[in-house]
């Protein structure tokens, strides 16, 4: 793809990179939900983990996400989201209590 388009390849390895995400952390349900989508073209994924202060060192990561009941709640800036222009979901990066974690945004 990319002698053709580095463009169109950035996405698509931004879309794997979300696919595999799913496959590797996420619950059969979701899996259920978003992989046949996403392996068929038919869904884009985006990755969002650039912040203002740090760029993309994940070490440095601001983003919060503090749980509220049986949810979590996102807080924070991100300054650039890899396919973000035309995603029907972002996978985001997130502090909380235990680490850093991801989460799946529709």
């Amino acid at each position: 793809m990319s002698r053709v388009s580095a463009e169109f390849a950035g996405i698509a390895f931004i879309n794997e990179g979300a696919a595999l995400n799913i496959a590797r952390l996420a619950s059969l349900s979701v899996r259920e939900r978003y992989l046949p989508s996403l392996l068929a073209g038919k869904m884009i994924g985006a990755t969002a983990v650039t912040e203002p202060s740090g760029g993309s060192d994940v070490r440095s990561i601001r983003t919060k996400a503090v749980k509220e009941g049986n949810r979590y709640v996102l807080s924070g800036q991100e300054v650039w989201i890899s396919n973000g222009h035309m995603a029907d979901f972002v996978i985001a990066l997130a502090r909380t209590e235990n680490g850093l974690s991801l989460f799946l945004v529709d």
